[in-house]
């Protein structure tokens, strides 16, 4: 089982490691570092999402005004999403 969890983690890392197209070198059985820069890639790329969304937002944010029974309602523009 613990083998198993280890290969998993390095599969991930090496997920990360080649979409990010980095160069980093951890050694295969320091599993504790590979799922910190697996968590390090995750908060940098919800940022990204999060960045997005918000100059999205502020794009088209009048675009999406609309007027609804005499009130103003601004409706949220479709999601963001990074695809590789």
């Amino acid at each position: 089982m613990l083998t198993t969890m280890k290969m998993a983690i390095h599969n991930l890392f090496q997920c990360v490691n080649t979409q990010l197209k980095a160069k980093v070198h951890v050694p295969k059985d320091d599993s504790l570092r590979q799922l910190d820069m697996i968590q390090q890639s995750i908060l940098d790329l919800n940022d990204i999402v999060t960045e997005v969304k918000r100059r999205t937002w502020r794009a088209t944010g009048e675009q999406l005004s609309t007027s609804i029974k005499g009130k103003r309602r601004t409706e949220s523009p479709v999601d963001v999403v990074l695809c590789p």
